[in-house]
């Protein structure tokens, strides 16, 4: 089981923000010839967000342990939307949300729907949901 860096961006609102901030930010800055200084100084905040968010999902997927969820709610506004869903671990219930992108994929999640949930071994109120970043097999 490994994560899509495509998956990672097309449904990570916040992977998918920073490379936006990134392509928005140096496009104007290259066409008024800005010095290399001052690209590298604005790209780094955005380009910051989307490695650390690349890292942290690909270390719920190398350490990260599986549990059954259900979504609990998912409330759009526009091109991105909060998902809320909980899980157990062992007879401890956890409520957890995460900020998505609407894609296909998202827009086909229902309230009650069972979804696979990677959660930390030593916190396990940190956690993802696997099937949004699943790579195909």
């Amino acid at each position: 089981m490994k994560p899509s860096i495509s998956k990672i961006i097309l449904n990570d609102f916040p992977s998918l923000f920073s490379l936006l901030s990134l392509v928005i930010l140096w496009l104007p800055a290259v066409l008024v010839g800005l010095p290399l200084a001052f690209h590298l100084m604005i790209s780094f905040m955005p380009a910051a967000v989307l490695i650390w968010r690349v890292l942290r999902i690909n270390e719920f997927f190398k350490s990260g342990m599986l549990a059954e969820g259900c979504v609990e709610r998912l409330q759009f506004v526009k091109d991105r939307a909060r998902l809320e869903y909980s899980y157990r671990v062992g007879d401890q219930k956890f409520n957890d949300w995460c900020p998505v992108h609407r894609t296909k994929r998202t827009k086909g999640l229902r309230p009650g729907m069972p979804v696979a949930v990677l959660h930390d071994p030593h916190h396990p109120e940190r956690s993802i949901i696997r099937d949004l970043f699943e790579a195909k097999r």
